[in-house]
């Protein structure tokens, strides 16, 4: 049997997860929110709608990222013409599509980067640590999500994104884009 990523995964199971954390990407980081609910209701914190509802935005909020890039400081990228091409047209879920084919690609995404990383951590700690269960929901959900997107780096590329290391490339060749 042959493996995969470090030679601990199977490559049909790696296979497997590419397909799913395409389709299911940003069920994974709603995931991660629940995960940090979790924790909260562990630690005796009280589970209110206030919390619930940071909780679901900090885990989405690190993706507000792509839009910024694909109409701003990244907007002359290929990527981006080609996603701003498909959201004029209308073509929302090709759109969609293609960014989750498509979007470790990315390796300019200014608030993906371990600065972004190690800040969070503190303050959602620091909100932990008073006991202040919105603040940490909010800030926890964010750090989950970026962790998850470091672990798909490792697992759909073997290594990080350079934008994790703070060297932002905007460069995309159109030939490595997937049409998806």
């Amino acid at each position: 049997m042959e493996y995969g990523i470090v030679g601990v995964m199977p490559f049909s199971l790696l296979s497997l997860y590419k397909q799913a954390t395409v389709k299911y990407h940003m069920a994974f980081h709603a995931l991660g929110a629940v995960m940090v609910l979790s924790a909260i209701k562990f630690w005796g914190g009280e589970l209110q709608n206030s919390t619930i509802a940071v909780a679901i935005i900090g885990s989405f909020l690190p993706d507000v990222d792509h839009i910024l890039f694909f109409y701003t400081y990244g907007r002359k990228s290929v990527y981006s013409r080609k996603v701003r091409k498909l959201v004029a047209r209308h073509k929302f879920r090709q759109a969609g599509h293609f960014c989750g084919v498509n979007h470790k690609h990315l390796h300019g995404l200014y608030s993906h980067n371990f600065v972004s990383v190690f800040l969070v951590l503190f303050i959602g700690v620091t909100f932990l640590r008073q006991a202040n269960w919105v603040g940490a929901a909010f800030w926890l959900a964010m750090l989950l999500h970026f962790l998850y997107d470091i672990f798909e780096d490792f697992m759909l590329k073997g290594k990080l994104n350079s934008n994790w290391w703070l060297r932002f490339d905007q460069s995309v060749r159109a030939a490595d884009l997937k049409e998806g």
